[in-house]
């Protein structure tokens, strides 16, 4: 029996250049799609590698191996991705993917389901986000909401100078509803409720509640409220 996908397609091609402007009405299936100027996909995309110099807007859903922008992209469906590299601005609905990558501007519309989540840029996340190893180093105010993994790591980025650093009133600062883990490491974040085994608040964080069962180190500069031992 064919793939739904693949009976639907109108051109199922082994690889998809786009140069100039293009859109596709229908179901697309290739070995690899290449956009290097101004793509629209109005239906799913199937293929093993999707690369994105230019502006790309895809309508619904992306299964892919890997995935490159260091462009302009939205995905508004469902984005199954074995590897994710963004070092452009990427806006996704629901992602699922093994390992993401993203020293751009990376913004999730809904949940997040991955191993490892690795950024140094910002990051928005709506959803919820349930990633084994998160390392997140903010370089622009950037804003999370409910964040569960093993190890999680919240804190300014050392590699790279933000042009936001030398705008008055704006601070490079992390915002969370909820954090779980197991070992958690945050700098500069605001957060209702922190969990785990192991943790370090580190400077200039906001916590209003800390659970832990492990170890505790709060820096001097930090605030916190209520803290429990379990």
């Amino acid at each position: 029996m064919k793939n739904t996908m693949e009976t639907r397609a109108n051109h199922a091609r082994e690889k998809l250049n786009v140069f100039g402007s293009k859109s596709f009405s229908q179901p697309v299936i290739a070995e690899s799609v290449r956009v290097k100027g101004v793509a629209s996909f109005k239906k799913d995309v199937q293929t093993n590698e999707f690369s994105i110099i230019g502006d790309c807007t895809i309508r619904g859903s992306l299964v892919a191996e890997s995935f490159s922008n260091s462009g302009t992209c939205k995905i508004e469906g469902v984005s199954q991705i074995n590897e994710i590299k963004n070092t452009g601005s990427c806006k996704l609905g629901k992602i699922q993917a093994k390992h993401i990558h993203s020293s751009g501007t990376l913004s999730i519309k809904e949940d997040v389901c991955a191993e490892t989540l690795t950024v140094q840029g910002a990051v928005r996340v709506n959803g919820n986000l349930q990633v084994k190893k998160i390392e997140i180093g903010f370089i622009a105010p950037s804003e999370l909401q409910n964040v569960e993994g093993d190890i999680i790591t919240l804190a300014p980025s050392r590699k790279f100078i933000s042009l936001t650093s030398f705008i008055p009133g704006i601070k490079k600062r992390i915002a969370c509803k909820t954090i779980k883990g197991n070992d958690i490491t945050l700098s500069k974040t605001d957060v209702s409720i922190v969990s785990g085994r192991h943790i370090k608040i580190g400077p200039d964080c906001n916590v209003d509640e800390v659970e832990y069962s492990g170890t505790l180190h709060v820096d001097p500069s930090a605030s916190v409220g209520k803290i429990t031992q379990l």
